[in-house]
């Protein structure tokens, strides 16, 4: 529904650290890439935490599988590639991860990584990050498309990421009952799948068992 050029996802625990949405503007007006991405201060639990990503051209896969980041970023993207990567709402998910939606931009285009902390995030409690294991679970379609999709990626070159997610898949893909083994890989990663599959159902039943009593 936006009417500007660029895209930026502001949750409703988000704002924008003052005089920082000029510096992105100036950025972008630029128009040397289609996509960036910038830092935020995180706020949880009474702690303050930068994440900020380094200053390079690189991808928003990347980013992650070869330069180790973790955590939430502020991704700045045109509104036409962020649109062709939306996902289908076919599935009628509560939640979709919103790294796949990136993972889709990182096959489309290259970013710009920029050292600036732009936005404050604050996990409130109740909120989706608060209760993200309940979501993923309950959602695990498609986490296993995302950790499918960043298996066969070509936009890192991790090794060490590129099994840390193929064993993910094979823990979520339980979850959905969508286990296909199609490649050698995904028999190599199906035990350690299964076995972080059998930890979610004991923590699982240990909430509900909980809530119940």
């Amino acid at each position: 529904m936006s009417k500007g050029k660029y895209v930026i996802v502001m949750d409703s625990d988000d704002y924008f650290i003052p005089k920082t949405l000029s510096i992105i503007c100036s950025i972008i007006s630029k128009e040397l890439y289609k996509s960036y991405v910038f830092g935020i201060k995180l706020h949880k639990d009474k702690k303050n935490i930068n994440i900020v990503p380094p200053d390079v051209e690189t991808n928003y896969i990347s980013l992650r599988g070869d330069y180790g980041l973790k955590g939430d970023l502020k991704e700045v993207v045109r509104k036409d590639i962020i649109i062709s990567c939306l996902y289908p709402e076919v599935l009628n998910c509560r939640r979709v991860p919103t790294f796949l939606i990136w993972c889709c931009v990182a096959e489309k285009t290259d970013c710009l990584s920029i050292s600036i902390p732009v936005a404050v995030k604050e996990y409130l409690p109740g909120g989706m990050t608060d209760r993200g294991f309940l979501l993923r679970m309950e959602c695990s379609v498609p986490m296993a498309e995302l950790y499918l999709r960043l298996s066969h990626s070509a936009s890192y070159n991790s090794t060490y990421y590129r099994w840390i997610v193929r064993v993910l898949w094979a823990r979520y893909a339980f979850h959905a009952k969508k286990v296909k083994l199609k490649s050698i890989w995904m028999r190599v990663v199906l035990l350690p799948g299964f076995v972080l599959y059998l930890m979610d159902k004991i923590l699982l039943a240990r909430i509900f068992y909980k809530k119940g009593s």
